[in-house]
């Protein structure tokens, strides 16, 4: 691929400040710093930036989706090669700061739109865009709340194989809970994670697709009892809270290879 043939020639920093002797040094374009959603993994932005920091965890891949095809993005990671539109990167790594920039630099200063995404898994050829998944869980929540043996199924309590849960407690938190929350992310990046309700039930889906890592926030039911944060592993798949318990499935190895 011709961008990732330019990628490679290019080192971060030469690229924007690379110019001829006699020439005057171009200043540096507009930074813009970004925070992934918790709820999509995507950063979305209009305007004239050339550059994008942003926090990622080790391992994660990241997609750039710029509107001007003559925009090749550039960042300090490995390509990771896909059929689609966007430029990919990763596994990242390590986790922290990282600058997504892109050439050729005559187009810094113009305006445009950007998209940044990431993902803990490696994406395949099954993927869903962002918008195509919204509209996948409305179809799903449309069912579950129209359709009296789906509603049942999901209000019924789920119990999950001792083995499969967090140190082989009872239940994730390792006590009984009156509530749960959900956060994706740490300190000043930390973003709630919002459940899919039905009656007493509520469901955190697709966890490992975080870009962050995923903490749960267990509020105890007996009184005088501290609070509890548990940072959830990368391969947590789906978790429940009903009847005072709160539950998680989780990924096996082969789940987590893309379809080819």
């Amino acid at each position: 691929m011709q961008a990732q043939g330019l990628r490679a020639l290019c080192v971060v920093g030469a690229c924007l400040l690379a110019a001829p002797a006699s020439a005057e040094q171009a200043p540096l374009p507009k930074t813009q710093p970004f925070k992934l959603d918790a709820g999509t993994g995507c950063f979305n932005y209009t305007g004239s930036a050339g550059m994008f920091v942003g926090q990622f965890k080790r391992g994660a891949y990241v997609s750039v989706l710029m509107d001007n095809p003559e925009r090749i993005p550039v960042l300090d990671a490995p390509d990771y090669k896909t059929n689609g539109p966007a430029s990919w990167f990763g596994p990242l790594p390590k986790s922290g700061s990282y600058t997504i920039m892109f050439m050729p630099r005559y187009l810094h200063g113009s305006p445009g739109t950007v998209e940044i995404c990431g993902r803990t898994t490696p994406p395949g050829a099954t993927d869903f865009t962002p918008q195509e998944a919204v509209r996948l869980n409305k179809l799903a929540d449309d069912i579950m709340e129209n359709d009296p043996y789906s509603k049942a199924l999901l209000e019924e309590p789920k119990t999950l194989p001792t083995e499969a849960l967090n140190d082989k407690q009872p239940d994730v938190c390792g006590f009984r809970v009156r509530d749960v929350t959900m956060r994706a992310g740490s300190g000043a990046d930390a973003s709630p994670l919002q459940p899919r309700v039905a009656g007493s039930v509520k469901h955190f889906a697709n966890l490992y697709e975080s870009p962050f890592d995923v903490f749960a926030i267990c509020t105890p039911s007996k009184a005088g009892q501290s609070p509890k944060t548990v940072k959830l592993p990368n391969n947590t798949k789906d978790c429940y809270f009903a009847g005072e318990k709160f539950e998680c499935s989780y990924l096996v190895d082969g789940e987590m290879v893309p379809v080819e």
